[in-house]
């Protein structure tokens, strides 16, 4: 960060990056105002002339509403395109490998009302609570992911947050007799901001793996949403794809030789 009271582009730029992504992924609640200037000039160690010049940006882009008095509120725009499903044949396999090599640091467990986004993928009604789990994961003593979990309340009181310490979530649920039929992912890039960076020990605004995914269960009830963040210099995920025969009738289908890979130096 440069010194207070400077605003290069670079710098203002990168600040109000993070802050839009931040309202587009409704990581702001939309009824309760964004931190003030003065907190978020603390938090990015810039001056107030910085984030002013930020945010009247945001405010241009019709991001954000300034209430005089209330404080300054995200709008957030529904995406008008969607994401291509992804093949996942043989990478729950893989995740559930690549969670027994990794060292988890359990944030947060608790059972809590969930955003409203996530609580319309999970199909909830409105004062449905979900178990909530934020993780740590760090291999051969170097953190390479951030990843949230909300996970049904019903299927979340099958295990305590001891048994989820020592190892992958998959394998927990599946023993509480949950059958996994299905799951959707978006892998997409995010930049880390204040928090995730410090806990992840990279600059703020540094660009990081996302991966979304939405799990099913065997009555095709979506039971899990999580999002992991991951830092690209330790973690990455080989595709090989293959078309049986090569002729032009055949369909070219996902084959995982390659395991996704968390590490000390981007590879086990």
């Amino acid at each position: 960060m440069q010194r207070k009271g400077e605003m290069p582009l670079p710098l203002y730029h990168q600040i109000y990056t993070i802050l839009r992504e931040q309202i587009l992924d409704g990581s702001f609640i939309e009824d309760k105002p964004i931190p003030s200037e003065l907190v978020l000039a603390g938090m990015y160690d810039v001056s107030r002339v910085t984030i002013r010049a930020t945010l009247e940006k945001l405010q241009k882009e019709g991001l954000i509403s300034r209430e005089k008095g209330r404080g300054t509120f995200p709008r957030r725009r529904r995406l008008t395109t969607r994401p291509a499903p992804a093949d996942l044949r043989g990478f729950m396999d893989y995740l559930v490998a690549l969670g027994w090599r990794t060292r988890t640091k359990i944030l947060e467990f608790e059972y809590v009302r969930p955003p409203r986004a996530i609580a319309r993928q999970l199909v909830l009604k409105e004062d449905d609570v979900v178990q909530k789990a934020v993780r740590l994961n760090s291999c051969r003593g170097a953190v390479y992911g951030y990843v949230t979990t909300y996970l049904r309340e019903d299927v979340g009181r099958t295990f305590t947050r001891a048994q989820l310490q020592k190892g992958p979530m998959l394998p927990l649920l599946e023993r509480a007799g949950i059958r996994l039929t299905r799951a959707d992912q978006t892998v997409t890039a995010k930049l880390a901001e204040v928090r995730i960076a410090k806990l992840l020990e990279t600059p703020v605004g540094a660009a990081l793996v996302c991966m979304r995914r939405t799990i099913y269960d065997q009555n095709s009830a979506p039971l899990e949403v999580n999002e992991g963040l991951y830092r690209p210099d330790r973690f990455e995920f080989h595709l090989s794809m293959e078309r049986p025969g090569g002729m032009p009738e055949s369909e070219w289908s996902a084959v995982h030789r390659h395991p996704a890979r968390g590490s000390s130096r981007g590879k086990p």
